[in-house]
């Protein structure tokens, strides 16, 4: 695809989606009639049914200080979730063969549902719901053609930047930029720990691009890369910048020892890009009290005075995650549950059926051990193994950035499994990683 016709699908992506959101923002029931079209649209092929599913998560989590939900907006959420994951399985059955070690795991945790979950109806509705969307995330994704993968990397980033953008102005409103906490900025979307995250994926493939490759435009990228640091220190979603610093650091370890894979990737231009922003961000800190006050309320936030109190959000819930794992070692508590069987923020039914349960667990590796213990969270990680060495392939590591920042998010928000909610454009990004076309042309590995 030509430079010219990138640039013009860009500006064609960009103007849709502002119309889009602009026309969301109309009344509460445009939300019931643009989920309707998203059914239909989703239906007419693979790539509509991914942008389809980009596009309701993205909607689910808009600001509520600028748009308004009917009251079907969650019922034709799902709606769209399941039609355009029909669509995307049925058209994709012949690459079964890359979703085996996901069966197997979700069949090993509906068992553990039925048998141990101390809510198994809930365990097993997520359980389900995770497996169809990761089945036809990943089916989906495989079975594109070149160009389709090509536009769909054209969308995703054109969606970042709308957001983005769009986003900006709401600074001149306090009760829109900060309307969930009067704290964190949180733009267009409903909550400051949605647009901080949700950063952390462009923010991780600009910093990969100017830190390890030599052919970049340096001066723009790194604008753009301070640019959006800044939103999500302002953010105060402490796990966004965390996701972006880990994302750098494993593929700083990755093109060191394994060279001859990343040929167009350099460690030590990487080193040289890391002492330089370590310093300016140094000597920004000491030269400014804005700076100063800015980063240590990123750090401490609001009520904390110290590191200790700071990190106490995440630490004791690693300390209760851990203390009930040692209770059930080997099979868990339940999938998406809390031991004790009671969900804080409650549980939305639908005809009997739980179509809501959010839990709020923060580290990854704990929370999947109390929930479905050594059995499950190993069968998982030989799952995600299996996406990270198809990633590899792809010998890119804006790529490679894209997939270890969604990734490295649940090190604070554990959302991997939430694909009712914000983790499927999660899923949605990793897909893009690595079903991406050269992989086909190469036979290592």
């Amino acid at each position: 695809m030509e430079n010219k016709q990138k640039k013009y699908i860009f500006i064609k992506y960009c103007s849709f989606l502002v119309l889009y959101l602009g026309v969301l923002a109309i009344n509460a029931q445009m939300f019931t009639t643009v989920f309707a079209g998203l059914c239909l649209y989703s239906l007419s092929g693979k790539e509509q049914a991914i942008k389809a599913l980009s596009l309701m998560v993205i909607s689910k989590y808009l600001n509520p200080a600028i748009y308004a939900f009917s009251p079907e907006t969650g019922i034709l959420a799902w709606l769209v979730f399941f039609v355009a994951s029909f669509r995307l399985i049925t058209s994709s059955v012949k690459y079964f063969s890359k979703i085996i070690p996901l069966i197997i795991f979700s069949f090993v945790v509906v068992v553990l549902s039925v048998f141990v979950s101390v809510q198994p109806d809930i365990s097993a509705m997520k359980i389900i719901v995770f497996t169809i969307g990761s089945m036809a995330i990943i089916l989906g994704y495989s079975s594109l053609k070149e160009e389709q993968f090509g536009r769909l990397y054209i969308w995703f980033f054109s969606l970042f930047v709308v957001i983005i953008i769009l986003s900006l102005p709401t600074f001149l409103f306090p009760h829109i930029a900060y309307n969930r906490n009067a704290a964190g900025f949180q733009g267009i979307l409903n909550h400051p720990q949605s647009f901080g995250p949700l950063l952390a994926p462009i923010t991780g493939w600009f910093l990969a691009g100017l830190i390890f490759q030599k052919k970049n435009k340096i001066v723009f990228n790194l604008s753009i890369s301070i640019c959006l640091v800044i939103l999500m220190i302002l953010s105060q979603a402490r796990t966004s910048l965390a996701a972006v610093f880990l994302s750098l650091f494993t593929i700083f370890i990755l093109v060191s020892v394994r060279k001859k894979y990343f040929s167009s990737a350099f460690s030590g231009r990487a080193l040289v890009m890391g002492v330089f922003l370590a310093l300016s961000i140094g000597i920004a800190f000491i030269s400014s009290s804005l700076v100063q006050e800015k980063l240590t309320g990123f750090i401490f936030k609001r009520e904390s005075t110290n590191m200790g109190e700071a990190l106490s959000s995440r630490s004791s819930g690693i300390a209760n995650q851990w203390y009930y794992f040692t209770k059930k070692p080997v099979v868990g508590n339940g999938f998406g549950v809390y031991p004790w069987g009671v969900i804080p923020m409650g549980v939305t039914y639908y005809k009997g059926i739980p179509i809501s349960a959010p839990v709020e667990k923060g580290f990854l590796p704990t929370a999947i051990l109390e929930e479905i213990g050594l059995l499950g969270a190993t069968l998982f990680f030989v799952f995600i193994y299996f996406i990270y060495k198809q990633v590899l392939l792809n010998d890119d590591v804006k790529l490679l950035a894209l997939f270890f920042s969604c990734l490295f998010i649940n090190v604070g928000e554990m959302v991997v499994f939430s694909l009712g909610g914000i983790g499927l454009f999660y899923w949605l990004l990793i897909g893009l990683t690595f079903s991406y076309k050269k992989q086909e042309k190469k036979q290592r590995m």
